[in-house]
């Protein structure tokens, strides 16, 4: 991936700042078999993530990009938002 700017790097560290919390509580779920709460928990992440691309490519302060792009892919991305992390909560759950 490309440098970032320093103002898409600010960018990038507050969005995750802003998401941890509900990254930790989607992880507090899963370890506690709550297939349910992961997958509201995942939906609410990426609506947020959605809300924040939008307003950042539709705003005037010129710093969407490739870079900044392919950066939030990459929150998007992680292995707590996909369903692979869901289906082994469920399974988790099946078993016990």
């Amino acid at each position: 991936m490309k440098k970032l700017t320093k103002k898409q790097a600010q960018i990038i560290a507050d969005i995750k700042e802003s998401i941890d919390i509900d990254l930790k509580v989607l992880r507090d779920f899963h370890d506690e078999g709550k297939a349910d709460m992961v997958s509201h928990c995942q939906d609410n992440i990426k609506k947020q993530l959605s809300g924040i691309s939008s307003y950042i490519i539709f705003s005037t302060n010129n710093v969407w990009d490739d870079r900044l792009s392919d950066a939030i892919s990459e929150i998007r991305n992680q292995r707590e938002l996909k369903l692979d992390y869901w289906f082994a909560c469920r399974n988790s759950v099946e078993v016990a």
